[in-house]
């Protein structure tokens, strides 16, 4: 794996092992339910990142369930960090009543 892949991989990497770091350093220092969800939404999606790059460096992931030919791990992984950041916000939103 050469050029623009390579590249990609390593900034996608190395962007979600920061992002996750600092979501769980931010876990352990608030206990705010809405904060909590932006910090799992994180860690799924630095998840779904790792899945990313194992698929384009060819080791693939086994998955008992599938859904339509998809890997339930996989389909769950892409969806479940919006729908973190969304009760996140959700959260706050109605805390603040800025609805």
């Amino acid at each position: 794996m050469t050029g623009e892949p390579l590249i990609l991989l390593t900034v996608r990497i190395t962007a979600g092992f920061i992002s996750s770091f600092l979501a769980i350093w931010i876990w352990s220092k608030t206990r705010d339910a809405a904060w909590l969800m932006i910090v799992l939404g994180t860690l799924f999606y630095f998840g779904d990142t790792l899945l990313w790059i194992l698929d384009q460096v060819g080791i693939p992931v086994f998955s008992i369930l599938t859904v339509n030919g998809i890997s339930l791990i996989r389909l769950l992984t892409a969806v479940l960090p919006f729908i973190f950041f969304s009760i996140g916000f959700i959260i706050f939103l109605i805390r603040k009543r800025w609805y």
